[in-house]
Parts: C-alpha cells; structure tokens; sequence
C-alpha cells in the first residue's frame, strides 16, 4: 500500500482506479515522466517542460493548490490537501498505467485548472473522461476545492471533446503563457455553476 493511501484512498471507477501521487515513491516520479515527456503528448499538449523529479517537485511548488475554505460543518475537520496534485491512473485491479490527472493553481486566477494525459495506447476508449469525472467529483466534495475549470490548445479536439463530457461549457479564448517568449491560444472550459467566462484572459503557465 503506497503511504498516502491512508490519508487519500484509492477511487475506483467501474474500468479505472485514481491512486494519489506519492512523493515518497520514486516510481510515482519516473510514471508521471514517462506520461509528461512521451511523444504522444508533445503532439497534442505541446513540451510541458516537465523533464525530472525536481521539475515535478518545482511545479508541485509554483503551482501548489490554495488551501479550501473552512467547512461550514464544524464537526467536519479540515481538508488535508495532497502535496503533489496529481493522482496516477490504472486500469482496475492491475498496476497498468493509463495516464495521469493533475489539479494545479496558475496565474493570475484563485482557481485552479484540471488537466489530463492518456497514454497514446490508451486513446479513444473513454479512459480520460472516465478519471477526469472521478476526480473531480473527489477533488469537490472530498477536498472541497471550488472552481475548478480546464483548458486545452486550440488545435487538442480531443480535449475539448473530454471536457465537454466531464460537464465542463465552454469558458472562452484565452492564451497560455509557455515561456517568456511563446503565448498559445486555447479553449477555456469552466463548470456551469461558475457563471463566469474568461475570454481574453493570459494564463502563466511557465514551468519555472
């Protein structure tokens, strides 16, 4: 049993289950790379600069969650967050890994985003969608984070599509700040209960 399991436990789906990244573990680390830096993802993504553990720890750092807001429920303690929001996706009951789903706080925004990497094996089977819903049904109601929302590339479809089936609408055209010199645009996808629309806004990205 990996050691945070106690503190988050594993979510199962009827096909997928969600195991809550583990620092401690440097398989967590070498799995989350092999996602981040495959080809298939530097097709559809783009280079997300993630290339060794201490990329990972210094992303876990610029962009760690904000605290939740303290339960209206006073019997209800307080939500202990993950230190690396990320959660490992595998198909049940095997060690197979499917893809990665990550909730991580940019700027200038007080939400954060939602994203999500599938192993090009594993496209087109629903696997996204499936994970995407589970932890963000979690990452609301267990760890009581408010308004998350997604973003994708203009040109990733798939995304979009994965977006749309979590219960995301659409949040309008903004641009991603990758590095001091590039600027990308993409959707922004936000969830209904929101109200709000963030057309024209620039998200920072940068990995350092």
């Amino acid at each position: 049993m990996s050691s945070t399991e106690s503190a988050f436990p594993m979510i199962y789906t009827e096909r997928l289950q969600l195991r809550i990244f583990d620092p401690a573990l440097p398989s967590d680390y070498d799995t989350v790379l092999a996602i981040y830096d495959s080809d298939f993802v530097r097709r559809t993504i783009g280079n997300p600069g993630i290339y060794t553990r201490d990329d990972i720890d210094a992303r876990r750092v610029r962009f760690g969650l904000l605290r939740p807001k303290d339960s209206s429920d006073p019997t209800r303690p307080a939500a202990v967050l993950p230190s690396h929001p990320w959660h490992i996706v595998y198909l049940r009951g095997t060690d197979t890994v499917v893809g990665v789903i990550s909730l991580l706080h940019r700027h200038p925004l007080p939400y954060p985003d939602m994203g999500w990497a599938v192993a090009e094996e594993y496209m087109n089977r629903g696997y996204a969608t499936e994970a995407a819903k589970a932890a963000l049904r979690w990452w609301t109601e267990e760890m009581r984070i408010d308004g998350i929302w997604a973003a994708a590339f203009d040109t990733n479809v798939g995304s979009h599509r994965v977006a749309q089936k979590v219960g995301f609408v659409d949040g309008g055209s903004i641009r991603l700040l990758l590095s001091d010199t590039v600027v990308k645009e993409a959707r922004a996808f936000v969830q209904p209960k929101m109200g709000w629309c963030l057309d024209g806004v620039t998200i920072d990205v940068r990995p350092k």
